[in-house]
């Protein structure tokens, strides 16, 4: 289950184009290899309230993404699992 996760993680780490637009920095910063901003930003824009659904899912998904690029799998499953169970 967890090899799974790992590797849809590596498949999906591309948001949708709507997601890339409102979260931007946390996409960024993963594409650049900034995990620790990309993680920051993330952080923030979740915590800020202003995104719910698909955006918030994704917002999580990249979390989760920076960190198993930082090599912490059992974050990036606990982000992952998050971001599937957004409405």
């Amino acid at each position: 289950m967890k090899i799974k996760m790992i590797v849809i993680t590596f498949i999906l780490f591309i948001p949708l184009a709507e997601a890339i637009s409102k979260t931007n920095w946390c996409y960024e910063y993963g594409l650049r290899k900034e995990y620790d901003r990309a993680i920051d930003a993330c952080s923030s824009d979740i915590a800020s309230g202003k995104y719910c659904g698909h955006i918030l899912a994704y917002t999580y998904f990249n979390r989760g993404g920076a960190y198993i690029n930082k090599g912490d799998n059992d974050r990036n499953l606990l982000y992952i699992e998050r971001s599937e169970n957004i409405n």
